[in-house]
C-alpha cells in the first residue's frame, strides 16, 4: 500500500528544488539592504525585506515606511541625490517611479497593501 503523504512531500521537493533553480545566480539577505548594492544608495529608511542581488549589476528591496508622505520622500531622496524622474504613472492606487544617473536605473513602486506603506526598488546598473 502506498503511503499517501509520499505524493504531497514529494511534489513540495520538487517545487522547491524548481524554484532553487529559477533564482541560480541570484543571492538574498535576510534582512538589511541586499549584497553589493552601492553604500551609497540613498535608499528610504524603514523594514527592509525581499533583498535580492541579481549578478552583479542588479538589486531589488522592500522597505515599509511609516505613511504616504514618507514613500515620497524615497523619491525626493534620490532626486536630491542626482537622480533623474523619467517617467511616472499611476493606477489602482500603485504609484511607479522611473529614475536614472550616470550608474544606476531604478523603478520604484509605491503601494499600500493593507495597513502598510511599502516602497518597492528594483535597480540596475548602468553599463
Amino acid at each position: 500500500m502506498r503511503n499517501v503523504r509520499t505524493v504531497p512531500a514529494a511534489l513540495a521537493l520538487a517545487v522547491t528544488l524548481l524554484a532553487g533553480g529559477a533564482l541560480a545566480g541570484c543571492t538574498a539577505a535576510d534582512s538589511g539592504l541586499p549584497e553589493g548594492l552601492p553604500a551609497s544608495f540613498p535608499a528610504a529608511e524603514g523594514e527592509v525585506s525581499n533583498a535580492v542581488t541579481t549578478g552583479d549589476n542588479g538589486w531589488s528591496f522592500s522597505v515599509a515606511v511609516k505613511d504616504a508622505a514618507a514613500q515620497k520622500a524615497a523619491v525626493t531622496r534620490l532626486t536630491d541625490n542626482g537622480y533623474t524622474v523619467i517617467g511616472e504613472s499611476e493606477a489602482g492606487g500603485i504609484t511607479t517611479y522611473s529614475l536614472s544617473n550616470d550608474t544606476i536605473n531604478a523603478t520604484l513602486v509605491l503601494s499600500k497593501p493593507a495597513d502598510d506603506y511599502l516602497v518597492v526598488y528594483n535597480l540596475v546598473k548602468v553599463g
